[in-house]
């Protein structure tokens, strides 16, 4: 990672239960030498109980259900969802609304 200058973040729990953002930024010094890395810590506990609880009200959507961000790819759906159009989260999230299944959603008009 840091050999490369690659730019690594995750989400890591603490002992104490908040969430955090870790982002480790490695560097180079003025004559091309990698010499370290910037570790940041972001504190991020209330969007991800935020997105924990939108998740659980998901859920008990009987129907099927879809949220999609700005450009319509999804970020996720419900089971119902799943079960009815008969496909797996792998080859629905971060499709294009468009792009799912057999394209039925992909009209133009």
């Amino acid at each position: 990672m840091v050999e490369t200058l690659t730019i690594q973040e995750r989400e890591v729990e603490a002992r104490d239960g908040r969430w955090y953002s870790v982002r480790v930024r490695p560097y180079r010094t003025e004559d091309n030498k990698i010499d370290g890395a910037v570790i940041s810590f972001v504190d991020i506990d209330a969007l991800k109980r935020g997105f924990d609880q939108a998740q659980a009200i998901i859920a008990t959507v009987h129907g099927p259900f879809v949220i999609l961000d700005a450009d319509l790819r999804v970020v996720t759906a419900n089971r119902s969802f799943y079960e009815t159009f008969q496909v797996s989260s792998e080859e629905t999230e971060h499709q294009l609304l468009f792009d799912l299944g057999t394209r039925q959603w992909n009209i133009p008009e």
